[in-house]
């Protein structure tokens, strides 16, 4: 019984990466006009309605391999785990991951993790057979985040630079939330046991070189894994292509099945290949970080006071991004206060840097670009609240 057990659930998982893959062909063919186009599939209320499935069978007993994942920590390093870094395919364009996703998600499990290097289970399992095949779409789209050019209409050489994992907010027209960056907050801020050390990290992240001690500082794991990481190093050449690191916008689009897509405006799409290496950060991007830097801030100063494994994360989301705000003391409406906060999380992105630097052989001290807190701060102040 136990092996036929295995052999459905591996078949379960197998169609699901199949149907990820499969996602990717919706293809793009109109702007949206009307707002209220916004399509109900990419927006953070559905996301929340279908964590709150996902939760409701963790915590009913009636699925036991979801008793593993009590806890909106666990939750959300199941559906990153799903969805974000499985749901990319290594092979087929434009899917595959770019050298920056695998930077990211090796800084990630360097620092979340303190036993056995991966923050997010490598043996799961997550109830595909509990949703239909379109939510898995839905998912795969709103948490696997990529850019690519997308050819758009059989008989025709018009594409689009397309954002994949982003959703929308209200039906607002150019809003974009890279999600999975959202709950990494979520994770860093109900992780106690993350490393914090520099030296610590940098040795977890696969190096062997040693860390100059004047740059051992200290990293908190909530601004390293949301905002710190985004801020880069300053162009060592004047580059024209430089202007599109940070805070690249765009617009909701439909697809088709009227299917809603989030289509990066400021880029030429004859010039992408071009561009593309030179994006650190979209707007959706820096806007995701701001939410999950808040978050996670909020889920530390509470941590002491609660049980881990209590809490939902469709609550947590719920109450961030609705009118609901229990049982957090923010919203998004308080975007703002992350202009306060600017100084410490560039201190963090220094140390961050300088971890990278030396893993790379690079040189010290670094020098963050500028640019980026004038990004972030478009990123608030440019989106309707």
């Amino acid at each position: 019984m136990g092996l036929m057990n295995n052999i459905v659930i591996l078949g379960l998982l197998l169609w699901a990466s199949v149907a990820s893959v499969l996602c990717q062909h919706n293809l793009p063919n109109q702007p949206i006009v009307d707002p209220n186009q916004v399509g109900a599939s990419t927006s953070v209320d559905h996301f929340i309605d279908l964590v709150e499935r996902l939760e409701t069978l963790v915590y009913n007993g009636v699925d036991q391999h979801m008793r593993q994942h009590m806890g909106a920590h666990n939750v959300a390093k199941l559906l990153l785990r799903r969805f974000r870094f499985d749901g990319y395919d290594n092979i087929q364009y434009p899917t595959y991951k770019k050298t920056r996703d695998n930077d990211f998600q090796s800084f990630n499990n360097a620092v979340l993790n303190t036993r056995d290097g991966q923050p997010l289970p490598s043996n799961y399992y997550f109830p595909d057979q509990y949703y239909k095949v379109n939510e898995l779409c839905s998912l795969y789209h709103m948490l696997s985040h990529n850019i690519y050019n997308q050819t758009i209409g059989i008989n025709t050489n018009q594409s689009v630079i397309r954002e994949d994992g982003v959703v929308s907010r209200r039906a607002h027209q150019t809003e974009a939330i890279a999600l999975a960056r959202v709950l990494l907050g979520v994770i860093a801020g109900l992780s106690p046991n993350a490393r914090t050390q520099a030296s610590d990290i940098l040795k977890a992240w696969g190096s062997a070189q040693p860390m100059d001690p004047a740059y051992d500082q200290f990293v908190d794991p909530v601004p390293a894994l949301t905002l710190a990481d985004l801020w880069a190093v300053k162009p060592v050449k004047s580059n024209p292509y430089e202007r599109y690191a940070y805070g690249v916008n765009g617009q909701w689009a439909t697809g088709a099945n009227s299917t809603a897509y989030y289509g990066l405006k400021d880029i030429p799409d004859n010039k992408f290949a071009i561009i593309e290496p030179y994006i650190r950060a979209t707007r959706g991007e820096l806007r995701a970080g701001v939410d999950g830097y808040l978050i996670g801030r909020e889920l530390r100063r509470l941590y002491p006071h609660f049980n881990p494994g209590d809490v939902r994360l469709a609550s947590i989301l719920r109450a961030y991004y609705g009118d609901w705000h229990s049982p957090l003391n923010v919203s998004v409406t308080d975007r703002y206060r992350i202009v306060d906060a600017l100084p410490l999380i560039q201190s963090y992105a220094q140390t961050y840097q300088s971890i990278a630097a030396t893993r790379l052989g690079g040189r010290l001290p670094v020098d963050l670009d500028e640019r980026f807190s004038l990004e972030l701060q478009n990123a608030i102040y440019g989106t309707f609240i």
